[in-house]
This record gives C-alpha cells, sequence and structure tokens, in this order.
C-alpha cells in the first residue's frame, strides 16, 4: 500500500515538474506573443466639461456626439435617430436587434 502512494506521489511530483518547465517555456516566449497586439485602456479618462472620453485614448465620436471608434477598434454604426444599430470589429459585424 505504501509502495503505490510513493508511486503515485513520485508520478505527481514528475507531472508537477514537467507542467513547470512548460509554463517556464511560455513565459520565455511570452514577450514575443504578446508583442503584436495593442493595449486597450480599460478605465479612460472623462472630459467633466464634455462628459466624453479625452484625446489621446482611442476613442472617436461623430457630430451628434455617439461613440463611433473605442479603445480596441470597434465601429459603431447609428441610425438616423441615433439608434446604435450595428458594432463591426475588424472581422466580425453585429447587428442591433429591436
Amino acid at each position: 500500500m505504501l509502495s503505490l502512494m510513493r508511486n503515485d506521489l513520485l508520478h505527481s511530483h514528475k507531472q508537477l515538474l514537467k507542467n513547470l518547465e512548460i509554463f517556464r517555456d511560455f513565459l520565455r516566449k511570452a514577450p514575443m506573443i504578446f508583442s503584436n497586439f495593442t493595449l486597450a485602456v480599460c478605465n479612460p479618462m472623462v472630459n467633466p466639461l464634455n462628459n466624453r472620453f479625452m484625446d489621446g485614448q482611442g476613442y472617436e465620436y461623430d457630430e451628434t456626439g455617439n461613440l463611433t471608434r473605442d479603445a480596441q477598434g470597434r465601429r459603431f454604426i447609428y441610425d438616423g435617430e441615433n439608434k446604435q444599430v450595428e458594432v463591426r470589429d475588424a472581422s466580425i459585424c453585429w447587428k442591433v436587434l429591436l
């Protein structure tokens, strides 16, 4: 019985070391893997004078004040009544169903 427990423990320890080496390898490669991504602003600063996000954070507005592009590059489309009807990503387009 003790030999079975010892074998299980040894196997678990070897698996843990193998997983640790895989993780270390990932961390060594992480800067190369994630270098093509742009950082989105998670907590953008708001201009208290016009209640819009401050310039330079990747947000754009149309002349009526609708948000037309966010920091992640998504585009927002509005109808004639300024209701959002579509969200466009680089590869995906979502329609808003009313």
